[in-house]
């Protein structure tokens, strides 16, 4: 037998339109299920840091891998 399941979304509780998205900050990943209209507040949030950041290159260590000389 067939059971329905809601998706919930995380931050309001809404359940119209709700996906399930992925992020990692510090080699910890995330999992957060999200309307499109708070995933774009997500998105917003992060924007300023996302536009500044860029790929890890090699093997460095993940979460403040990087040095002060």
């Amino acid at each position: 037998m067939a059971s329905n399941t809601t998706i919930t979304d995380d931050l309001d509780g809404s359940t119209e339109g709700v996906k399930g998205h992925t992020f990692a900050l510090d080699g910890k990943e995330y999992a957060i299920d999200l309307t499109d209209y708070n995933f774009a507040k997500l998105e917003g949030a992060l924007a300023s840091f996302i536009d500044v950041a860029h790929e890890p290159e090699g093997n460095l260590p993940m979460g403040g891998g990087y040095g002060i000389a």
